[in-house]
């Protein structure tokens, strides 16, 4: 029925749900993407906090200089493995100040962290937490998972699952997809929320292979852009996130 529907406006920024499936035409392989829905997103401000300067302080390249700061109500963005003590994405607050300690593995996710801190002076840092292949990422997921079942009844978050491993949601979401896909683990997910119990469906290794490509994907973009957290200029980092 698209015929019905509108589609997003020329220029504009959506997100986009679609099923995948794989198959075969003339007997070469076929991967089908079926459009589902989709849904515009607001305008991005490229200013944090209107009407006022934000500072930014490049630090970038000297990890030291965080020891001697000392701010009242400063606020460390950190994910992943460090010694380094601080908050994730989600645990982050409104804060005069902030320090981006670890890049962040995408423009959307250091958008949503400037918009919910606020912050007037920003530090930037930008440690790159440790590169995944495709397969080292999938395998640490698992060994989550079966922390996960082991100590916590199987439920946690696709958000404390992405800030552990410092990566995108949706690589969480895709991997998670592999897993299942592969009959290592049966998954339901509830918006944030998901559950993990023993798997009850078949291997299916069309699609698990898509999804690895998928995850390939996704984490390539996530170094694309921490390599570019580091290459660009405040003002464009910051202006633009």
């Amino acid at each position: 029925n698209a015929s019905d529907e509108d589609l997003p406006a020329e220029g504009s920024r959506f997100d986009l749900a679609f099923k995948m499936r794989t198959g075969e035409y003339r007997g070469s392989p076929q991967l089908t993407l079926e459009f589902v829905d989709f849904r515009v997103m607001e305008k991005v401000e490229k200013k944090v906090e209107s009407g006022k300067k934000v500072e930014v302080i490049d630090w970038r390249g000297d990890v030291g200089r965080l020891e001697g700061l000392k701010v009242e109500g400063l606020q460390v963005f950190v994910e992943g493995k460090s010694a380094i003590k601080g908050l994730n994405r989600y645990q982050l607050k409104k804060s005069d100040e902030l320090v981006l300690y670890t890049s962040p593995p995408g423009a959307k996710e250091l958008r949503a962290i400037l918009k919910k801190v606020k912050p007037q002076k920003i530090y930037l840092i930008g440690v790159n937490p440790p590169e995944f292949s495709p397969q080292d990422f999938l395998t640490h997921l698992a060994g989550l998972v079966k922390y996960t079942l082991a100590k916590k009844d199987g439920k946690t978050e696709i958000s404390t699952l992405a800030a552990v491993t410092a990566q995108r949601e949706a690589t969480i979401r895709l991997g998670l997809e592999w897993l299942a896909a592969g009959g290592q683990v049966h998954v339901e997910t509830d918006d944030d929320d998901v559950v993990f119990s023993k798997p009850s469906t078949p291997v299916e290794p069309y699609a698990q292979a898509d999804l690895f490509l998928a995850v390939k994907g996704l984490l390539e973009e996530t170094v694309a852009f921490r390599n570019h957290f580091h290459a660009s200029g405040e003002k464009e980092l910051i202006g633009k996130g």
